[in-house]
């Protein structure tokens, strides 16, 4: 069983164990955008998954009826 960490422990571990097999970087939020917005946002995403067929009716239905391609439904107009 996973036991959850508290912050003082995954610190620890950070700069005791993480840190012995190399440097490593964390980027947050909108950095993917900022990178290649023909590749990360939203829309992209969406464009690209439904390309593979990874999309439903159901999915693609939503997303019209809210307007939106954002993934983060707290963004869509019904949902705001």
């Amino acid at each position: 069983m996973t036991t959850l960490q508290s912050y003082d422990e995954a610190l620890a571990w950070v700069n005791e164990e993480a840190l012995a097999h190399g440097p490593h970087l964390l980027l947050g939020n909108g950095f993917s955008i900022a990178y290649d917005q023909d590749r990360f946002t939203y829309g992209a995403l969406l464009a690209q998954a439904d390309a593979e067929g990874l999309i439903s009716s159901t999915a693609k239905q939503f997303f019209a009826d809210n307007q939106t391609q954002d993934f983060e439904v707290g963004d869509c107009p019904r949902f705001g």
